[in-house]
């Protein structure tokens, strides 16, 4: 279990701080909004962040950067190969 946990914390360390590129951001950009009402923080806020302009040293920023990376994966569209095996 303390494995797990420890894994789980350095790949949060090894995400944090991700420079997410202008293909991201266009992957992203409704999302500010939408996070901004979970974390009840302005939509400025998380775009800060999303445009690295903010630093992550509060947990506010941390727990943002996070849910974005997450959606980026989540919203990334398919890769030619993933699609041709679900045919």
């Amino acid at each position: 279990m303390f494995t797990y946990i420890m894994l789980q914390y350095i790949t949060i360390l090894q995400n944090m701080g991700k420079q997410f590129t202008e293909n991201d951001k266009k992957v992203l950009r409704c999302i500010p909004s939408k996070l901004a009402i979970k974390y009840g923080c302005t939509p400025k806020h998380v775009s800060y962040v999303l445009n690295n302009k903010s630093s992550l040293n509060t947990t506010l920023a941390q727990n943002l950067n996070k849910d974005l990376i997450f959606l980026l994966d989540f919203f990334k569209p398919l890769t030619q190969t993933v699609k041709e095996n679900l045919k």
